[in-house]
């Protein structure tokens, strides 16, 4: 397969504009329907809280979302223009993963590519990349303000050249430099990203991470009657290296890179995996390798996992060994150190 055909998200965001929806899901509800008893979007998942540690039952329409979440602000389009969108493109892609869900296969061309840029839409569009984001402009911003005020002659110059260009008005840097000074040492703020920029930042990234998918060999699982089923998450793309490649010892896998494998839950009852090398096949997988794949995304979860029911198995290590859905709560409380808060609050353990 070769460019971007007209599936692409691209394609579908430059054709759509208007609409007035303020309660913006990150991960579709045409998705999360799959991991339903019954592949209802009004039917309830088993949701799991890492944050809350407790578990309740909700519709799709109910979780992985936040008010205007993909809201814009450009001269000459609509607020809700890439909600709008986004609306449209998982339209299409309902459509397409119900075929799929029928045949158990991916053969089909633009039912493929329509996937394809679903895994790359969540992965560049989820609350944890935007505070990856944020924190490294605060970063950025910290080593500027720190470089400014590093003496009062270049806080001078800072101060009557943006005077000068208009960006702000102060009649003397007198004070100022003192008051900016004390203001930074105490840290007492916060650096902000737009959500306009945000957005158009995970446009961007889109654009690069969807070729090396549409490059990757998939396969793919199909659960074993008897293994309970995949689960989802609220980040359910899955992101490792596949052991193959020789590596520095914490380096991170990257879309392009060769010796990653991208795990992707598609349903209840199918799992996407795809590598650079080999086959393409749909297999049915034992039980041990779905509570695996289940383990992959809890610790991959920003906040949530998404199940059917509390029967799904997991596994996050060899102490505990196969564990039911129904105790991941108990399990989060036990792995949770209680001296400090984690990145996630589904350990890897």
């Amino acid at each position: 397969m070769s460019g971007l055909p007209d599936q692409s998200l691209g394609t579908v965001i430059e054709a759509m504009s208007g609409g007035e929806a303020r309660k913006h899901h990150w991960v579709p509800q045409c998705y999360l329907k799959g991991f339903t008893t019954d592949r209802n979007k009004n039917s309830q998942l088993y949701v799991v809280d890492g944050r809350t540690r407790k578990s309740f039952r909700a519709p799709p329409s109910k979780v992985a979302a936040e008010r205007d979440f993909n809201r814009i602000e450009v001269d000459g389009h609509h607020p809700n223009s890439i909600e709008s969108a986004f609306s449209g493109f998982e339209t299409r892609v309902s459509d397409a993963l119900d075929r799929i869900e029928a045949t158990g296969n991916i053969s089909n061309e633009d039912d493929r590519v329509l996937v394809l840029n679903l895994i790359a839409m969540l992965a560049v569009r989820n609350p944890r990349m935007r505070e990856t984001m944020r924190g490294a402009k605060e970063r950025q911003a910290e080593i500027i303000m720190d470089l400014l005020l590093s003496s009062r002659e270049r806080w001078s110059a800072t101060v009557k050249k943006a005077t000068a260009d208009g960006y702000v008005e102060i009649d003397s840097d007198k004070d100022s430099y003192e008051e900016m000074r004390d203001f930074v040492a105490k840290g007492d703020y916060e650096i902000g990203v737009p959500t306009t920029e945000h957005v158009i930042t995970e446009l961007e990234l889109f654009d690069e991470i969807l070729p090396y998918l549409i490059a990757r060999k998939w396969t793919v699982f199909v659960a074993s009657t008897n293994s309970g089923g995949f689960i989802t998450c609220d980040h359910p793309v899955v992101l490792k290296w596949d052991g193959t490649q020789e590596r520095e010892p914490r380096s991170p896998p990257g879309f392009a890179l060769r010796g990653t494998e991208v795990v992707f839950p598609l349903s209840r009852r199918l799992a996407l995996s795809g590598v650079f090398d080999g086959d393409e096949q749909a297999c049915v997988v034992p039980a041990e390798m779905v509570v695996a794949i289940n383990g992959m995304v809890i610790v991959n979860a920003g906040r949530q996992i998404y199940a059917s029911d509390e029967e799904f198995g997991y596994f996050l290590n060899r102490q505990q060994g196969t564990r039911i859905g129904g105790n991941l709560v108990a399990d989060l409380i036990s792995l949770a150190s209680p001296d400090s808060e984690p990145e996630t609050p589904f350990p890897a353990s």
